[in-house]
C-alpha cells in the first residue's frame, strides 16, 4: 500500500470548527444540566453515573478549549504545508506545539468516549443486583472496556514514534511525517474506533438482556429498550466519523478529524445524559 505523507488542506475552517466544537459541548452542558435536575427531584440522591457522566462532560469542555488554543498553529500549519514550506527547520518548534495540543485533544477525546462507557455501565450496574449471571457478565465487559481504553490511548502515541532508535522523539514532526509512522497513526485510528464499536456493542447488550431474561414490569422493559436505542446511536456516530475521516493510505485530515471527534464525543455525552430519564416511565 503506497503511503501519501502530506497534510491535506483543511475541510473546514476555523470559524465552522469552532462553532461547531462550541455548540456541541453547550448542548451537552444542559443535556447534563437536566439529567441532574431528573436525578435529584426523582431519584433523590447522586450516583456514580452521575459522577462519571460529570467528568465526560468536564474532559469534553477542557477538549473544546485545546482545540481553541490549537486552531492558530493547526491552521497555520497546514496553510504551510499547502505551499510546500512545512519542512522549514524554523517552524518545527510551532509544529512541535501543535501536536502536543493534538496529542491531548485526543487523550480528551478517548478519555471522554470511556467515561461514557463508565457512566453507562455504573448505571446499569445497580440493574444487575442479586442477579448472578449479569454481575458476571457486567464484570466481564467492564474488563474488556478497561482493556479498550488502553488500547485506544497508548496506540495513538506509537504512531509518532520513529522506527529509527534515534528518532524516538513523541512530537517530532519528522518522525510523524515518516510513511512508517503513518501507517500506524492509520491502523490506530481503525483499532481505536473498532475497540469503541466493540465495547459499545457489549455494553448495550446488558439492558436488552435484562429487559427480555428478567421478569420485569413493561414499562420498565419498554425504558430499558430505550436506553439499547439510545447506545445504538452512540455506535451509529462512531461508524460515521471513521467512515468520513477514513483516507485509506494517508492521514485523516486534521480539522476534519477534530470536527467529528467533537461532534462524537458530544453526542455520547448527550446521550449518556438522556439514560436516567427512564425513571420518568418506570
Amino acid at each position: 500500500m503506497s503511503v501519501n505523507y502530506r497534510l491535506h488542506p483543511a475541510k473546514v475552517n476555523k470559524t465552522q470548527l469552532l462553532a461547531t466544537t462550541w455548540t456541541m459541548a453547550s448542548v451537552a452542558t444542559v443535556f447534563f444540566i437536566a439529567r441532574m435536575v431528573v436525578r435529584i427531584k426523582y431519584s433523590r440522591a447522586v450516583f456514580v453515573d452521575d459522577a462519571l457522566a460529570c467528568f465526560a462532560l468536564v474532559c469534553l469542555i477542557a477538549n473544546a478549549i485545546v482545540i481553541t488554543l490549537m486552531c492558530p498553529m493547526m491552521y497555520a500549519t497546514l496553510q504551510l504545508a499547502s505551499l510546500g514550506l512545512g519542512r522549514r527547520a524554523n517552524l518545527f518548534d510551532d509544529v512541535i506545539l501543535y501536536m502536543r495540543y493534538q496529542f491531548s485533544s485526543t487523550l480528551l477525546f478517548w478519555t471522554c468516549i470511556w467515561l461514557v462507557k463508565a457512566s453507562f455501565l455504573a448505571f446499569f450496574k445497580r440493574l444487575t443486583l442479586n442477579l448472578k449471571a449479569h454481575t458476571i457478565a457486567w464484570w466481564v465487559i467492564a474488563g474488556l472496556t478497561i482493556a479498550g481504553y488502553a488500547g485506544s490511548v497508548i496506540s495513538y502515541p506509537l504512531s509518532c514514534i520513529h522506527p529509527s532508535i534515534h528518532e524516538k522523539r513523541l512530537t517530532r514532526p519528522v518522525a510523524c511525517e515518516h510513511p512508517y509512522n503513518i501507517r500506524i497513526a492509520i491502523i490506530s485510528l481503525r483499532l481505536s474506533t473498532a475497540l469503541d464499536i466493540a465495547t459499545d456493542a457489549l455494553i448495550i447488550a446488558l439492558p436488552m438482556s435484562l429487559a427480555w431474561r428478567v421478569r420485569l414490569p413493561f414499562r420498565t422493559r419498554l425504558a430499558l429498550s430505550g436506553v439499547f436505542a439510545l447506545g445504538g446511536f452512540i455506535v451509529l456516530f462512531a461508524i460515521i466519523r471513521v467512515i468520513v475521516t477514513d483516507t485509506k493510505t494517508s492521514r485523516p485530515e486534521v480539522s476534519w478529524l477534530n470536527l467529528w471527534s467533537a461532534i462524537e464525543s458530544s453526542i455520547a455525552v448527550i446521550v449518556c445524559n438522556l439514560a436516567p430519564f427512564k425513571t420518568l416511565f418506570t
